[in-house]
């Protein structure tokens, strides 16, 4: 009932308890599933499910089966209480309330539960630690395994050493480093094997300090079977057994640098070359990170005038042109976009004193104590850029006179043009004058007086006088013998026109005359071509004609 339930409720709150109230079966089911609680007071008497039937459904579900159940009904009889606990309850309370009783169930109970956690957490916990110490034993087991599989296929040279220096542990990689079988050294003096006796007194002190500490490191020459010198890192352990001081033991691990060392010696001087080639480099050598100078060479102090302070404390840009700063800065930012050498490229720099200098640039991007920077090299072309803009302005100065020179050689040409048509103006009215004279004035004459001359020997001085007369004429036979020669100016462009196949109407439309006149043109040129009463079309023959 529900006031049943409000005073169990308010028994339990007022004791200091969280309490959640529930009225049916199937909450009672989804809440326990869903935030298990400590303890479940179950009235036997429920709706649509009895608190028999959840008590079951409680203990099958492993989120809930261990939580203690106590029932609440007003049922007194054993049977029930018998049922109750066959189903899984915990302990019984009747109806009415007796509010002792109910604090000290539950009290009791949940004290139960508190030490049953405890004591399966603390069953967990030793059922895990017992797991943890069998797990570490056998990876202790293991790991020595493994340790000692490590130390006889390791490629570094390993050894262990007594406190009177006599080897007890000596690996593969110790024999393929030094050439001696480990058959061959165990037990004897590492210093009498490996070391020069020169070297002897100074092995005794780094021995010395080696074993009495926990962790040393120091490199030195040994000697190999075939009296080779190997220089050899050590890192070096104590290895200490409290109970038997003769079992003390120094493990060292020794890496073979000999080829490394020389290189590195190598390297160094071949960096001592390239800084000597740098420093005495005809060209500026800088590197920046950014805009800030990282490295100079002293050619740059030498060109720009500047101190190595003045230029540490300067960003690049400030010494570079005005006009020449954008395309640097573009210059820079492509160089960092596609990590590639951009390609020489000319730019200004401002001296300390205001001068200009003209430099070529070629940058590419490098590493410089772990972060990207510019490797730039600037060569100096001052000079050439002044002798390249004076070529220039010589070739513009040249250009310039070749421009007026060619234009008075256009206005001679212009000129002789005209003194060569003149002339050939007056050569041609010349040839006309000296054919229409000879035609008007010497043939027609020349040809009356032959027919009049009777004697042979009158006829045949008139022929020399007739042949010589050709004969100076030749330079215009051409015109002589030219069919149309005999044509006037309107008959020579009709013989034109009917050689082009027009037809006499079109003739006197284009020469604005009429188709008798231009009839009595075509009889005039038929006469004088020879063609008079002779069945040979004109057209035609006009174009034989050259």
């Amino acid at each position: 009932k529900p006031e049943n339930l409000r005073l169990l409720t308010a028994i339990l709150k007022e004791a200091g308890y969280i309490v959640r109230q529930l009225r049916s079966g199937k909450r009672v089911m989804a809440s326990a599933l869903d935030a298990p609680p400590d303890l479940i007071l179950l009235d036997i008497m429920m709706p649509e499910t009895d608190g028999y039937e959840v008590c079951r459904g409680l203990k099958a579900e492993e989120r809930t089966c261990d939580i203690p159940v106590i029932f609440i009904s007003a049922l007194e009889d054993v049977a029930n209480k018998i049922k109750g606990f066959s189903v899984g309850g915990a302990d019984y309370i009747t109806k009415p309330f007796r509010e002792e009783e109910v604090l000290v169930r539950v009290k009791t109970h949940l004290g139960l539960r508190l030490m049953q956690n405890r004591l399966e957490e603390q069953n967990a916990r030793l059922r895990h630690e017992s797991i943890i110490r069998e797990q570490a034993l056998e990876a202790l087991k293991k790991q020595k395994e493994f340790n000692e599989k490590i130390v006889q296929t390791s490629n570094a040279l390993i050894v262990g050493l007594d406190k009177n220096h006599k080897i007890k542990i000596f690996n593969k990689g110790a024999e393929k480093i030094t050439g001696f079988k480990s058959k061959e050294v165990i037990d004897k003096d590492w210093f009498e094997i490996f070391f020069e006796p020169d070297i002897y007194d100074e092995m005794s002190k780094v021995w010395e300090i080696a074993w009495g500490a926990n962790f040393n490191s120091y490199v030195n020459p040994i000697l190999s079977k075939n009296d080779d010198k190997k220089i050899i890192s050590w890192q070096a352990t104590g290895m200490y057994d409290d109970a038997d001081e003769n079992r003390h033991m120094l493990i060292s691990i020794g890496e073979d640098i000999t080829e490394r060392t020389r290189a590195e010696k190598s390297l160094k001087e071949s960096r001592e070359k390239y800084r000597s080639v740098v420093e005495n480099a005809n060209d500026i050598i800088t590197v920046n990170q950014g805009d800030v100078f990282k490295f100079i060479n002293p050619k740059v102090l030498e060109i720009s005038g500047y101190s190595e302070a003045d230029l540490m404390s300067r960003s690049f840009i400030e010494i570079v042109h005005p006009d020449d700063r954008q395309m640097v800065k573009q210059r820079y930012l492509e160089r960092l976009n596609t990590q590639k050498c951009t390609g020489a490229y000319e730019l200004r720099i401002l001296t300390k004193d205001g001068s200009i200098k003209w430099f070529e640039s070629r940058a590419d991007i490098i590493d410089w104590e772990g972060k990207t920077a510019t490797l730039n090299v600037l060569t100096d072309i001052t000079d050439r850029k002044l002798a390249e803009n004076a070529l220039a302005e010589n070739i513009e100065n040249l250009e310039q006179k070749i421009k007026e020179r060619t234009e008075e050689l256009q206005e001679m040409n212009v000129a002789l043009k005209v003194l060569l048509k003149k002339r050939d103006d007056d050569k041609k009215e010349m040839e006309e004058k000296i054919f229409t004279n000879y035609k008007s004035l010497i043939s027609p004459f020349l040809q009356k007086l032959k027919r009049s001359l009777t004697q042979r020997n009158q006829q045949n001085l008139m022929d020399i006088v007739e042949s010589n007369l050709k004969e100076f004429l030749l330079p215009f036979s051409q015109k002589l013998s030219d069919p149309m020669v005999n044509l006037t100016p309107t008959e020579i462009q009709i013989a034109s026109m009917v050689k082009q196949g027009l037809s006499n109407k079109e003739m006197a439309q284009t020469l604005n005359s009429s188709i008798r006149t231009i009839t009595n043109h075509r009889q005039h040129i038929r006469m004088k071509l020879g063609l008079k009463n002779k069945k040979i079309n004109l057209q035609s023959f006009l174009s034989t004609l050259q």
